[in-house]
């Protein structure tokens, strides 16, 4: 099983549904694949070969799920800190009982 059979399976069902919405962006299925594939392409122009490592660090957007998925498709190992989605470090003042 490839980690991007998903995208394939509803790409092939329903490639007119929205797939993300970012903001005022929305995107097809259709039109995820095609950039995911696209950028998959520039990836491995750029030298990735597959079961490489990519990092990736960005705000959470529709454009990093483009990345991920490219790297995936291009059959490559995504490698993410996860920091931007983490909550922000709480002080003991935060954690101070409410009245």
């Amino acid at each position: 099983m490839y980690l991007t059979q998903g995208l394939h399976r509803v790409l092939q069902q329903r490639p007119h549904a929205v797939a993300t919405v970012f903001r005022d962006r929305r995107r097809t299925y259709a039109e995820l694949a095609e950039r995911v594939a696209r950028l998959a392409g520039a990836l491995q122009q750029l030298g990735m070969q597959t079961g490489d490592r990519v990092g990736l660090l960005g705000l959470n957007s529709d454009r990093f799920l483009e990345y991920f998925l490219a790297t995936w498709w291009g059959g490559g190992a995504c490698s993410s800190p996860g920091s931007r989605s983490s909550p922000p470090p709480r002080s003991s003042a935060d954690c101070r009982r409410r009245p």
